[in-house]
């Protein structure tokens, strides 16, 4: 009974610890399941929170991009509108411009118009002065070409008388001084006669002709002289009489200084209106002959 007792408690000691292995292997089974389960939660909430710290990245990323979009957007349309603005500015500038430019070219033209008006009626007033003049002219021209032949009798005379005082007194410088004299004036009643004729002939003619003009100078004394403007227009001869040449630089600088006037203005003489040099002019039907500045 001893043993059997003996044996019994081993036995139910031995059902204890199997019942305690037991439970223990249970509990562990337990425990590695929880400890499992606590490690993919661990991992599930780990990658959870990735999950949304990646969404929460995404849609920062896509509200960014909106923003970017509109501000790129917002940026093109500023661009847009300053230069929209600037060619505005650049077309109303042009317009005003232009508006200048055909208000001007209008003003030029009505100055232009004006001023050709004018010098036409310049010029007509001084042909109605011209022919005035023309007019009160030709009466005292019969006066002076009976003066003339008087004269031309008187020179003759008194040429005639000079030349025998000058033999008489044997006076040779004074008679080649009045050769000269006689030479001059022989070709000046030369020029006379051929601008008369060619006066006649331009009358004949009756047309405007380009006016140009022919300079010569003849010294008489020393240092002094006068210059001959002959023309092909029949207009007077102009004389004028020059002392202290030299002072003036001279006779080519003094035919220089009048051919320049003659160039650009022209010269007006005893109202007579001398065009200047290359102008189309009326050929001249008054009976002066020479004119003296």
């Amino acid at each position: 009974l001893a043993k059997e007792k003996v044996e019994n408690e081993r036995l139910a000691k031995e059902k204890a610890e199997n019942e305690r292995l037991a439970k223990e292997k249970v509990e562990n089974e337990r425990l590695a399941k929880e400890k499992a389960e606590n490690e993919r939660l661990a991992k599930e909430k780990v990658e959870n929170e990735r999950l949304a710290k990646e969404k929460a990245e995404n849609e920062r990323l896509a509200k960014e991009k909106v923003e970017n979009e509109r501000l790129a957007k917002e940026k093109a349309e500023n661009e847009r509108l300053a230069k929209e603005k600037v060619e505005n500015e650049r077309l109303a500038k042009e317009k005003a411009e232009n508006k200048k430019i055909a208000e001007e070219k209008v003003e030029k033209k009505r100055l232009a118009k004006e001023k050709a008006e004018n010098e036409r009626l310049a010029k007509e007033k001084a042909e109605k002065k011209r022919l005035a003049k023309e007019k009160a002219e030709n009466k005292k021209i019969a006066k002076e070409k009976v003066e003339k032949k008087r004269l031309a009798k008187e020179k003759s005379k008194k040429k005639k008388l000079d030349e025998d005082k000058a033999r008489k007194l044997n006076l040779d410088k004074v008679a080649e001084e009045k050769k000269r004299i006689l030479e001059r004036e022989a070709e000046s009643l030369k020029k006379e006669i051929a601008l008369l004729k060619n006066r006649k002939i331009l009358i004949k003619n009756n047309k405007d002709i380009k006016i140009k003009y022919t300079y010569k100078f003849t010294e008489t004394n020393r240092d002094e002289g006068f210059v001959t403007i002959s023309n092909n227009a029949g207009y007077p001869i102009i004389k004028q009489t020059f002392i202290n040449v030299e002072s003036q630089g001279g006779s080519n600088n003094i035919v220089k200084g009048i051919k320049k006037i003659m160039n650009t203005n022209g010269m007006l003489i005893d109202q007579i209106y001398f065009e200047k040099s290359g102008n189309i002019t009326p050929v001249y039907k008054g009976e002066i002959s020479e004119v003296y500045n």
